[in-house]
C-alpha cells in the first residue's frame, strides 16, 4: 500500500501554530497506528480517532467563535471522515484489520492532505486576518502537554 503521509507530513505548516500543533498530533497518531502489529491495532485505530475527533471540535470551536463563513462545508467534510472511520471501527471489531489499515494507510492520508490544502488553509487564513491570537484558542490538555515537548515550543 503506498501512503499519502510522507507528503501530508511535508506540508508547509499553516501559520498559526495552535493549528499546526492539532496537525502534527494526527501526524504522529497516524504514524503510530501504522507501525502497530496486528495485536496492537485496534488500540491505535481508537487512539487515532480519539485525536481526529478532539482536533476537528477544536477548529469548529474556533470557527463558532469567529463566525466562520465556510463552517459548514468544513464541518462536513469532518463529520463525512469520522462518520468513515466509525464505520471502519466496525469492521476491525468484526476481525477485518485489512481494510482499516488501508484506510490508515492510504484514504486518511489522503484525505488529510486535501483538506490541509484546501480548508485548513482558508481557516488559517481568516484566523490570521481577524487577528485572533493563536493561544487564546482552547487546547485540549493532552494538545497542550504535546505543545510543550515538541519542536513547536518557543
Amino acid at each position: 500500500m503506498q501512503s499519502a503521509l510522507a507528503s501530508h507530513c511535508a506540508a508547509p505548516p499553516t501559520g498559526v501554530l495552535v493549528m499546526d500543533v492539532l496537525h502534527r498530533r494526527i501526524d504522529d497518531a497516524l504514524d503510530t497506528a501504522l507501525g502497530a502489529d496486528d495485536g496492537a491495532f485496534l488500540q491505535r485505530f481508537c487512539g487515532l480517532v480519539a485525536i481526529l475527533e478532539e482536533a476537528f471540535a477544536t477548529e469548529e470551536f474556533w470557527m463558532e467563535e469567529i463566525d466562520y463563513p465556510a463552517i459548514r462545508q468544513h464541518r462536513e467534510q469532518h463529520a463525512r471522515v469520522l462518520s468513515g472511520m466509525h464505520h471502519v471501527y466496525c469492521s476491525l471489531m468484526a476481525g477485518d484489520t485489512g481494510t482499516a489499515r488501508k484506510v490508515v494507510a492510504c484514504l486518511l492520508p489522503d484525505f488529510l492532505k486535501l483538506h490541509g490544502d484546501t480548508m485548513d488553509t482558508a481557516l488559517s487564513m481568516h484566523l490570521q486576518v481577524t487577528g485572533m491570537p493563536q493561544f487564546e484558542a482552547p487546547l485540549s490538555l493532552s494538545a497542550r502537554q504535546f505543545l510543550a515537548r515538541s519542536e513547536f515550543r518557543q
